[in-house]
């Protein structure tokens, strides 16, 4: 029997969920808490300054469930939101759900499994990306436990986190985690509150230089959902200089910890990356940036082409493409595609893209799962498999 079995309920979870103008997910997310097949819980909803429903909402569902405290707080951010939470938590583990995000049942009953029998400071899962109906599950990681000191933790942030892999990736986010309360404590109070972009991010890089034992599950219970109108995601020019702001962040940890030498150049490439990517998705630097290109042209010569696909890698594939003499685009598709806009082509849906003539649609994402997903996708309504063209695109942006 193990520990966990052994002492059923023992352990309390503090679960901090912060809140800002999201009446519409609220109740998903919570109730996604509450049934826990976990019990022992404490349901902390820091209400960060709502204009909208959400705090009302969040006081009804704790006149329900004793478990459930609501904070109520002038609109700080995110990590004031969060240590607020810190603050208010009794729990020997603590976890963080995303108000507009929601989990699987059993999330915290294998979290707390796997760091009980682990006996780690806190523990890694995958996750789930929800994204206009399709599902993609994230775990680019082998299931390990690490022993840190210095070395290791520098290697699996050069590796895991900061490097460009899409095959051997961490998720940055807090999220997919589950702490020892006072670890993470000590951790996130590190944190400059200030810190609006890539907070996430710099508490993980704390997390490994700070902890003795982590651990990776293969598990992917948690539902990540993307918004198009979430701060990562937007194309607002504002990020470069929150990346910027990041870059400082980071370089002061790395100093602190002495690993500064180990970490630059990877960290430098991280931000030079994420820069080019915000100018792209901004529209307003099209014609200087083109980030990424599709490398097999013999694949797709005098071809009548869509690309699938509208964010950094189709910006990149179409700028390269309309180069071409040798094969032509006829359509430019994204799910998303009421959302955007260029002055020089149109973007379309699926529903349109059904009228136009096509050889090959061309999969323009990073992410092999990603692509998975969209040719699932595309084969669902119709598309043969030989008319689908996926490739890892090759950056130009690395230094």
């Amino acid at each position: 029997m193990n520990k966990l079995e052994q002492k059923k309920n023992l352990y309390k979870i503090s679960v901090i969920v912060p809140i800002y103008n999201i009446e519409e997910y609220i109740s998903e997310c919570i109730e996604s808490i509450a049934g826990q097949t976990y019990s022992n819980l404490q349901i902390i909803l820091v209400d960060d300054g709502s204009t909208d429903l959400s705090g009302q909402i969040c006081d009804t569902y704790a006149k329900q469930d004793e478990r459930i405290q609501v904070i109520h707080q002038r609109n700080a951010g995110l990590v004031l939101a969060r240590k607020a939470g810190l603050k208010a938590a009794e729990g020997d583990y603590i976890g963080f759900v995303d108000g507009d995000d929601y989990i699987e049942s059993d999330f915290y009953e294998n979290l707390l499994h796997f760091i009980l029998e682990d006996e780690a400071d806190f523990v890694h899962t995958g996750y789930i990306y929800e994204k206009h109906n399709i599902s993609i599950k994230r775990c680019q990681f082998e299931t390990q436990i690490y022993e840190l000191d210095k070395d290791i933790a520098v290697n699996i942030i050069n590796e895991y986190v900061l490097g460009s892999s899409e095959e051997r990736h961490i998720t940055f986010s807090i999220w997919s985690k589950l702490y020892r309360s006072e670890f993470i404590k000590k951790c996130y109070s590190k944190l400059p509150f200030y810190q609006s972009m890539g907070e996430d991010l710099a508490c993980l890089c704390i997390c490994l230089l700070e902890g003795k034992k982590v651990s990776f599950h293969k598990k992917a219970l948690y539902h990540y959902n993307l918004r198009h109108s979430s701060l990562v995601n937007s194309g607002d020019i504002t990020n470069i200089f929150e990346m910027a702001r990041l870059y400082n962040c980071l370089a002061t940890v790395f100093e602190d910890y002495s690993v500064l030498d180990q970490l630059e150049a990877n960290l430098k490439s991280y931000i030079i990356n994420n820069i080019l990517s915000f100018m792209v998705r901004s529209g307003k630097f099209y014609d200087f940036v083109n980030a990424y290109v599709f490398e097999k042209v013999d694949l797709i010569k005098n071809k009548n082409i869509i690309i699938y696909g509208a964010g950094i890698v189709g910006q990149g594939y179409y700028a390269q493409l309309c180069k071409y003499d040798s094969c032509r685009i006829v359509g430019w598709v994204d799910a998303d595609y009421r959302n955007i806009h260029f002055d020089f082509t149109d973007v379309i849906g699926l529903e349109e893209m059904k009228k136009l003539q096509y050889d090959l649609i061309l999969i323009a994402v990073k992410n092999s799962d990603t692509a998975d997903g969209i040719r699932g996708q595309l084969e669902a309504i119709g598309v043969p498999e030989c008319k689908i063209l996926w490739a890892a695109p090759k950056s130009l942006c690395k230094i």
